[in-house]
């Protein structure tokens, strides 16, 4: 066993709800399992992350963990528990409420540890409720984070976010998310006929902007275009209620949610990504449309910006009359060429900046650096 084998990395998640969280999950935790003894407690077990980490069970123990609602106060004993059984080197927990009853079992069960909190998003764009919940959660972290502790994050834009979390003694860091890139390239050429295939992929949930796709479907009503929505969410009903409504539902399929392998495949058989959110960290879909060569229409939301490098690598639009009218011209050959151009640039900057290799890096550097300094501490 290597010396790093004989540390141990408890790794906290509320995978309820499909998404960017559970990407990271299948893809980073078989990465980490390689370098340390790993320890999930998560809310939800979905089977892509059970896939990944099938041939690496030995290394890797799972418990279900009450992440929600009033359960965090049970979490807390539950994870006091398991520090306290474990003693792991590192904690690293996803999103803010997460953290809560991880700093509790943490005072609870008398081990201390050094803890990575990783933010994917920020609470703009959420419920009144939901932020003014947030508020108060980071409030609490902010008087429980201390030294050795860190906050990583996703984009620059969620690191404007969690400045009611920072400390002097809280390190900040961001670190992009990134996927494994084929050896392969895939066909970069990009050419479309008379007829176009747009897509959308993410939850159907309001702060993912699946309305504002519907809505864009019946704007370009006289465009020949399929639309396609890969993804489910509690809005579905009501997109589908929308577009009978508006009477484009037989121009529509709605794919419902798909795992990630199937969603590279999908994605393979679209021409156009829309980006409709209200907000964005650093979004898996658009990884995934560079590296599948889609050209992506995005509104200037979020980490989307810097991530389409201002509009370098695919078309930034200020609203939805403005997506409609990129939509209209692509069928022209000028036009098409110049978004062959933001695809072909697309994939040359996922390849420079967004891999898993290069990801999966800086996390094991996060974590020895997370370990070594407590060890300092504790001497």
């Amino acid at each position: 066993m290597s010396e790093n084998e004989a540390k141990c990395v408890l790794v906290i998640a509320n995978l309820i709800t499909p998404g960017g969280m559970v990407t990271w999950f299948r893809d980073m935790i078989p990465r980490i399992s390689s370098e340390y003894s790993v320890i999930l407690a998560t809310r939800g077990k979905p089977d892509s992350i059970r896939d990944s980490i099938e041939n690496i069970q030995s290394n890797i123990k799972w418990w279900d963990l009450p992440l929600h609602s009033l359960r965090h106060v049970f979490a807390a004993y539950a994870l006091s528990d398991i520090i306290h059984a474990f003693k792991p080197n590192v904690v690293i927990v996803h999103d803010s409420f997460a953290a809560i009853p991880v700093v509790f079992g943490r005072l609870l069960s008398g081990h201390n540890f050094p803890l990575i909190l990783v933010m994917h998003s920020r609470l703009d764009a959420y419920p009144m409720r939901r932020r003014l919940k947030g508020k108060i959660v980071n409030s609490i972290l902010r008087i429980f984070l201390g030294e050795g502790d860190k906050i990583v994050v996703v984009s620059d834009f969620v690191a404007q976010g969690v400045e009611d979390i920072i400390t002097k003694a809280v390190d900040l860091s961001c670190i992009p998310n990134g996927i494994a890139i084929n050896k392969d390239e895939p066909d970069l050429s990009w050419a479309v006929g008379e007829s176009l295939r747009v897509g959308f992929v993410g939850r159907l949930t309001p702060e993912k902007g699946p309305d504002r796709f519907v809505e864009l479907i019946n704007l370009a009503r006289t465009l020949d275009i399929s639309w396609h929505l890969i993804g489910s969410g509690s809005m579905e009903s009501e997109l589908k209620a929308k577009c009978k409504s508006v009477g484009m539902y037989h121009r529509v399929c709605f794919h419902g949610w798909v795992d990630s392998r199937e969603v590279k495949r999908k994605l393979g058989k679209i021409d156009v990504l829309l980006v409709t959110s209200r907000t964005e960290g650093c979004p898996y879909s658009v990884l995934e449309a560079f590296a599948a060569g889609v050209l992506v229409i995005a509104l200037p939301v979020g980490g989307v910006p810097a991530l389409l490098e201002g509009g370098r690598c695919g078309y930034l639009v200020p609203d939805l009359p403005g997506m409609m009218v990129v939509l209209s011209k692509l069928i022209d050959p000028s036009e098409a060429e110049i978004a062959r151009k933001k695809i072909r640039n697309a994939y040359a900057l996922l390849q420079q900046k967004y891999s898993l290799d290069r990801m999966s890096a800086a996390y094991v550097k996060i974590i020895n650096q997370s370990i070594a300094s407590c060890e300092i501490i504790s001497r």
